[in-house]
């Protein structure tokens, strides 16, 4: 009898360590996928956002607070359903969750009421948008495993401790596997639908009798190949969906790296021109037709300085911090081939991209360095303080500092030491930042830095060409520093000289700067860049409308009629009296003969601006092209009205009214344009054609 009842309860226990075993494995994958989906967050909002204390303050407390939220309604479920048909359930939601993050997270960033919340407010908002509701719903995971294992189990601490004990294991998979290896080598966007897959066959594991969870499975499958994969069908349908950005552009290269999302793509109608992008960052242009043109004004500031200082010297020493699309490096080494140029770029993958989509090609005297800037630096002076033979440099360039994205241990007093110990006695120290000189927080602290490091400290604005200086709009600066009087007001001399020396911003301007700076100097403990700056990203948010402005008109240019409507439309809904954008989506709208709504984007332009003719001519010439003649000749006289030197309102008249068959009116049309302008080759041709039909009547 003994031996039987031992028998009978064989099974029963096995069926429970099966159950214990699962419990654990459940909790495992649950909580590797939480930080897996954690990790994510900062790379995928980073295209959008950029990355900074504010995002992973945000991140980490949204996280929190979805997992808080999550074990409590979860508890409640635990208490009253059956744990593996719950945790089925529980596992699809979390698996669609997971698929909306691509197209919440786009949405998120392109939706114009979060561009006028303060920064840390638009960055908390944005990822409370996109991962909430992930983080709630994998939140009510944890407690209903509690419950299945407590079921199995016989002793609740040890039990409860042990699925506890297998989350956290798991949650350190999670962190280690994504950060250290899946993002390098799939990159985000790859990750989250794979995360949606395993979450997928964690309900098929509980509902394996189920045909609804098999269903999700293959549709996860399949939101997977339309997100990532490379046809163009799948390009072109997730962009549709949301789930991918439009292409409006040639993609020569497109890697996500432990550092950010690294893309290379030409430039709308400028084919020898190629753009670096780092994340939402721009970071540097080439042109392969003219690989020595410097296209950034930053650039022009740093080769104007160098040639003031080195002279006709054809050999410098050149540290460069960040390598970016390493058109500086090249540009120097070309003016100057006995140079030597070493370049710390923290990421090989930017190398790697300048290397295959920037033309850049292995060179013995540029070295190329991929670590920290800051860890080279303190490397450096630790082998000079040690004896070794370390070279001074005539030049150190810190060209690291993306947009918002700033890397504080580099701005610091610290590492401005560490570059004035590595200086030749005339080195140059340059920097370039983003500021806007009206608000100054970030410049004024950087300038008391660098004060405090160098005897002689100047401050240009580095604009593109044509560009003039606005105070209250964001501008690029350059701060160039050294052990001596540098004399830059007596640059001059040369084309490009001429170009910068206009551009070094007076003492006097600088001083309400400093005064607003109230003496804060940046430390390593103390180096707060991103509140620094968040008034000037606050004000970019309030014109961010431009950013859809701009990419309207490029792909306006590129012929992309539809995406240029679309973004014309985002322009709009940011800034409604914004009177470019109506008159170039009617433009957009007519060129895809949808005719309705391209009159209704000129009569928007034509009551922003009524003392302009163009909208109401451009609202003619949509009637012309329906072939309503009658309407568009209204519409002509209307823009002659405004503006009675309006010399193609006349001519376009005199067309509508040739249409119609009012020949002498349209002479007089054409000689009223003629009258204006003798040398209008259109009119002279219409007035010829016109007066032929009439003499062929006679």
């Amino acid at each position: 009898m003994t031996q039987g009842h031992q028998d009978d309860q064989t099974p029963a226990r096995n069926s429970r360590t099966v159950g214990i075993y699962l419990s654990y494995a459940t909790a495992f994958v649950a909580y590797a996928s939480v930080m897996t989906i954690e990790l994510l967050a900062e790379r995928l909002t980073a295209r959008h956002l950029g990355s900074s204390i504010y995002t992973w303050t945000s991140i980490i407390g949204i996280v929190l607070f979805g997992l808080a939220v999550g074990n409590y309604v979860g508890g409640r479920l635990a208490d009253r359903f059956r744990p593996h048909a719950t945790l089925a359930i529980l596992f699809i939601l979390a698996s669609a969750a997971c698929l909306l993050v691509p197209w919440l997270n786009n949405a998120a960033g392109e939706w114009s009421a979060l561009w006028y919340l303060t920064w840390p407010q638009r960055i908390a908002a944005h990822v409370t948008l996109t991962f909430a509701l992930p983080a709630i719903v994998l939140g009510t995971i944890g407690p209903v495993i509690a419950k299945m294992a407590l079921d199995y189990g016989r002793q609740t601490g040890r039990t409860v401790g042990s699925v506890y004990a297998w989350s956290g294991i798991g949650s350190l998979a999670g962190t280690y596997v994504s950060g250290f290896f899946l993002i390098e080598r799939m990159g985000a966007s790859t990750i989250i639908y794979l995360v949606a897959i395993v979450l997928a066959g964690m309900a098929i594991l509980f509902a394996a009798r189920h045909w609804f969870a098999y269903v999700w499975g293959v549709v996860t499958i399949m939101a997977m190949t339309i997100g990532i994969g490379p046809w163009t069908w799948t390009k072109s349908f997730a962009a549709e969906l949301g789930l991918r950005e439009h292409e409006e552009t040639k993609v020569l290269f497109d890697r996500t790296s432990l550092y950010s999302r690294v893309r290379v793509e030409t430039v709308p109608g400028r084919p020898s021109q190629r753009v670096l992008k780092l994340d939402k960052l721009a970071h540097s242009y080439y042109d392969t037709a003219k690989p020595d043109q410097l296209l950034y004004g930053y650039e022009r500031v740093y080769a104007a300085v160098t040639d003031h200082v080195a002279g006709e010297r054809d050999g410098i020493n050149v540290l460069i911090l960040g390598g970016g699309g390493y058109t500086h490096p090249r540009h120097i080494l070309r003016r100057r081939p006995n140079s030597r140029v070493d370049v710390v770029e923290i990421d090989p993958v930017v190398t790697e991209a300048a290397q295959t989509a920037l033309g850049l090609q292995p060179d013995a005297r540029m070295k190329i360095v991929h670590m920290d800037a800051r860890q080279y630096l303190v490397e450096l002076v630790r082998r000079k303080e040690g004896g070794e033979d370390v070279p001074e440099f005539d030049f150190i360039f810190l060209d690291a500092l993306h947009d918002y994205n700033v890397p504080f241990h580099l701005t610091t007093r610290e590492c401005q030491r560490l570059c004035r110990d590595l200086l030749s006695r005339d080195g140059v120290y340059m920097i370039n930042l983003i500021d806007i000189l009206d608000v100054g927080d970030f410049l004024g602290a950087l300038l008391n830095t660098t004060r405090q490091t160098f005897d002689f400290t100047a401050c240009f604005y580095a604009s593109d060409e044509g560009d003039e200086f606005d105070s209250n709009v964001r501008n690029t600066f350059v701060v160039a520093a050294g052990n001596h009087d540098l004399f830059l007001e007596r640059m001059g001399g040369s084309e490009l000289a001429d170009q910068v020396s206009p551009l070094l911003l007076p003492k006097a301007l600088l001083a309400p700067v400093l005064e607003r700076a109230r003496g804060r100097i940046l430390t390593d403990d103390y180096a707060p860049v991103e509140y620094l700056l968040a008034r000037v990203v606050q004000r970019a948010g309030e014109d961010a409308f431009l950013d859809f402005y701009n990419r309207g008109n490029r792909q306006l240019e590129a012929g992309l009629f539809e995406e240029a409507a679309d973004s014309l439309e985002r322009a709009i809904d940011g800034r409604p009296d914004f009177f470019p954008a109506h008159m170039d989506l009617g433009r957009a709208r007519a060129q895809q003969r949808r005719f309705q709504e391209a009159a209704a984007a000129f009569r928007s332009a034509a009551s922003l601006a009524p003392e302009m003719p163009e909208p109401v001519f451009n609202l003619g010439w949509v009637f012309m092209q329906s072939r309503d003649y009658g309407s568009a000749a209204e519409m002509f006289q209307a823009s002659i009205a405004i503006d009675r030197s309006f010399t193609m309102g006349h001519n376009s008249l005199g067309m509508a009214l040739a249409e119609l068959g009012r020949f002498q009116e349209s002479v007089a049309a054409f000689e009223s344009a003629l009258a204006i302008d003798p040398d209008y080759a259109d009119a002279k041709n219409n007035l010829d054609r016109v007066q032929s039909l009439l003499d062929a009547a006679h």
